[in-house]
């Protein structure tokens, strides 16, 4: 008789612990999931016709607050007249705050890089704070170094403080080319403060800590269905 009561003890002690796990999961699906996400801003731009910037254009896509991403297509940058297509990310009119683009510096020339999907924009590096990234420069033959040059579709990367901290984007652009190198914005996107954020990423991702909820919560949920189905 006394076996038999410890055994029973046993089984609600089980029982318990089980349905605390599965409590605990069917709260964070519930609530919990969203609050351990970071927020990812996703912006398609002018519903998904894009935005043309021409030769001598600019344009500006607005971030948080003041931010904004530039991206300009200048002629006659040079004494050659050609074309230059480039990008910067700033907070206007708030100097004590900074932006910058994903890029390198080579022979005098700052470019931004051309980022491949599902790489941390966070990592960098990053161009000076404020400086212009080239995205293209004259004709397809010429400054080879520029990542921008060939048609198609690329990826920008970019970095800014709006006054709350470091925010990490990123920007899908298609080129036309050169000489021309004109260049359309498709959409972009940006993640929250501190929070990384990979190139072409669009959806927050529960973090770690929230998923091993929700698995436990879902094996407390079989463990409670398996030992009542025997107990019947």
């Amino acid at each position: 008789m006394k076996s038999n009561q410890a055994t029973r003890q046993r089984s609600m002690i089980g029982e318990k612990r089980w349905a605390t796990y599965a409590a605990a999961g069917a709260a964070a699906m519930t609530a919990g999931a969203q609050t351990a996400e970071a927020d990812i801003t996703h912006i398609v731009v002018n519903g998904g016709a894009g935005e043309r910037i021409e030769v001598g254009g600019s344009q500006y896509f607005s971030l948080v607050g003041n931010a904004a991403i530039n991206l300009f297509n200048y002629s006659a940058f040079q004494q050659n007249g050609e074309t230059y297509a480039g990008a910067n990310v700033g907070v206007y009119n708030q100097s004590n705050f900074y932006g910058q683009i994903a890029g390198f510096q080579t022979n005098g020339w700052l470019y931004a890089s051309n980022l491949p999907l599902a790489v941390d924009v966070s990592a960098g590096p990053f161009l000076p704070n404020s400086a212009f990234g080239t995205l293209a420069y004259g004709a397809a033959g010429s400054n080879t170094n520029a990542q921008f040059k060939n048609p198609g579709d690329g990826f920008v990367g970019f970095a800014f403080d709006a006054g709350t901290g470091t925010q990490y984007g990123w920007m899908r652009v298609t080129m036309d080319g050169g000489p021309s190198n004109t260049l359309t914005a498709q959409e972009y996107a940006f993640a929250d403060v501190g929070e990384s954020i990979k190139v072409g990423q669009i959806d927050a991702i529960p973090e770690p800590s929230s998923l091993g909820v929700l698995a436990l919560g879902a094996i407390g949920l079989v463990a409670m269905r398996r030992r009542r189905s025997l107990q019947r």
